[in-house]
């Protein structure tokens, strides 16, 4: 039977040892955190995607290439995924590369937009563009170098030539 110094708990798909919780502390990854560093973090999170299988689906007429294969389907883990233009001259390989679109869509960046997970557990939507838009959910959305929390069938409008479906099942 856990007393009030041990926390039991799943947060971000990690399981919290059973220990005594120093005062005013929260735990981050393997370490214990004072909670005035981290004021904004709450220390039991439940993770809402354990057990289900969270992935982003590709449309636009062509597969996108990523890590060595071209796909439609992308599965989401907690890595953070960088969107773009492949561009071997300056030097940008992009985790998911858009370059096959750029005939079509001269407005895709090399770095357009970074789908990752925050300490929430939440996945976060930034986009990285000046100049060339993302949009969520529908083209009267834009968000110009703004981060918003994806919700399960949130679309991501990539300029006006892709879209990518936020799935979880």
């Amino acid at each position: 039977m856990a007393d009030e110094h041990n926390l039991i708990t799943e947060r971000c798909n990690e399981i919290i040892p059973e220990e005594p919780m120093p005062p005013d502390t929260v735990y981050v990854g393997k370490d214990w955190i004072s909670s005035e560093e981290l004021p904004c973090l709450d220390p039991v999170i439940v993770d809402p995607y354990i057990g289900r299988e969270v992935y982003l689906s590709i449309e636009g007429g062509q597969r996108v290439f990523y890590r060595g294969a071209y796909v439609t389907r992308i599965r989401l883990q907690n890595e953070s995924l960088l969107f773009g233009r492949r561009d071997v001259m300056s030097g940008h390989y992009p985790d998911v590369d858009l370059a096959m679109y750029w005939k079509q869509d001269r407005c895709l960046s090399r770095r357009h937009l970074r789908i990752y997970r925050d300490f929430n557990c939440s996945y976060i939507v930034e986009d990285l563009c000046n100049n060339n838009a993302t949009f969520l959910n529908s083209y009267d959305r834009p968000l110009n170098r703004e981060r918003a929390e994806l919700k399960p069938g949130d679309r991501i409008l990539v300029s006006r030539s892709i879209a990518i479906d936020f799935c979880v099942i």
